[in-house]
């Protein structure tokens, strides 16, 4: 089963794009989703617009949340996380994607071709948007 690690800017896909997440989605079953606290933190940065459009996709989607907490990988469901229990990390959210993708096996889901070429040459995989379908790459 893949375990799909979304990134903040692809939750923003099918407002940018008309794309069906759900439906492109759907090609890479069996799959389960998830999102780190810091992807969640970042909404934050988001226009309200943006924000609130997240936030109705991830209510949908409703993926279990990943946080580290000294080394240690604890998971929730979406419904039952708060921001306050994000421990709140220096590190950069592409960067604990990363960690997550290349230690534990997540598989992002990123527009941000930087993250995606950093997790291709750690010999991952990733998917991303390219000529109106999400594809997977790596």
């Amino acid at each position: 089963m893949k375990k799909i690690l979304l990134d903040t800017n692809f939750l923003l896909v099918p407002l940018r794009y008309g794309i069906n997440l759900s439906l492109e989605l759907e090609k890479f079953q069996p799959f389960q989703l998830f999102i780190s606290a810091e992807a969640l933190l970042e909404l934050e940065k988001l226009k309200p617009g943006e924000r609130k459009f997240a936030l109705l996709l991830l209510d949908k989607l409703n993926p279990a949340v990943i946080f580290k907490s000294k080394k240690v990988i604890n998971q929730l469901p979406y419904h039952e996380f708060s921001l306050a229990e994000a421990e709140i990390s220096s590190a950069y959210c592409d960067r604990i994607i990363l960690e997550l993708c290349t230690q534990y096996g997540f598989m992002p889901a990123s527009l941000d071709k930087d993250l995606i070429r950093k997790v291709k040459s750690h010999g991952g995989k990733s998917l991303t948007l390219h000529a109106n379908q999400i594809k997977e790459v790596g």
